[in-house]
């Protein structure tokens, strides 16, 4: 996109340079040529209406001066789901939940798209498949959206199934003929130590990996953000973790 600036004067013809100016950004200077001033940008990274200020410095025969423009830019390329894909998903913590996304190109657009999340719960992350897409011009271009959560290792459960087949195993022991009592006293005594063992185990600290943390639950807001270059598009979805 070029912006030109035309100073004019009933006098001699303007110098100087102007300023291109985006809210508080400075796009750029130039210097007249000729009475006329163009500024030449490949592309705009804020999506939207926006104010283009022009200042001009001024010279020995001319004072400064300033305009503006409003200007409406068009995203380079746009995030949408795919078909009657919703942008709300719902998982259950420790499962995965995936959601197809269009991308499609503005006209003359062309170039190399990833992707990343923003705002997922902790212990949540995402993916996409494929990671990296190429977009030339219009044509829709595809990516699967993949949200992975996590479920905490119910440590205290494992440990009283052990227990419990501990006890099951001590009471057929306590059952075992009177013949076998020298054997079933040893069982006994071996049972017990399994579990003062099982016991200093669970309590000695460090003694195993901590479990996993869980995701979560409830409703939370995350955007999608695809990124070529310095130009970014994003699209708000919402995840809810039963």
């Amino acid at each position: 996109m070029t912006l030109t600036a035309n100073v004019t004067s009933p006098g001699p013809t303007p110098t100087g340079s102007v300023t291109f100016t985006s809210g508080s950004a400075t796009l750029g200077t130039v210097d007249l040529s000729g009475g006329s001033a163009a500024y030449t940008t490949s592309s705009f990274t804020t999506v939207g209406a926006q104010t283009i200020a022009v200042s001009y410095s001024g010279d020995a025969n001319t004072q400064a001066s300033s305009a503006s423009l409003n200007l409406v830019v068009n995203a380079a390329f746009t995030l949408a789901p795919d078909g009657g894909a919703n942008t709300t998903l719902t998982v259950n913590a420790g499962q995965t939940v995936s959601a197809p996304i269009n991308v499609t190109g503005a006209p003359g657009f062309s170039g190399q798209v990833t992707f990343a999340c923003s705002g997922l719960p902790a212990n949540t992350n995402c993916s996409f498949s494929p990671a990296t897409i190429n977009l030339s011009g219009t044509p829709a271009v595809p990516t699967l959206l993949s949200v992975n959560t996590a479920a905490g290792a119910a440590v205290s459960q494992q440990r009283l199934g052990l227990s419990a087949y501990g006890l099951a195993f001590a009471g057929l022991i306590l059952f075992w003929p009177a013949r076998h009592k020298g054997t079933r006293i040893w069982a006994l005594l071996f049972c017990a130590i399994g579990f003062v063992t099982l016991g200093l185990n669970g309590c000695s600290k460090g003694s195993g990996p901590a479990p996993p943390a869980q995701t979560p639950t409830g409703t939370y807001s995350f955007t999608v953000v695809a990124t070529s270059g310095s130009v970014k598009t994003q699209s708000a979805y919402t995840l809810v973790v039963q």
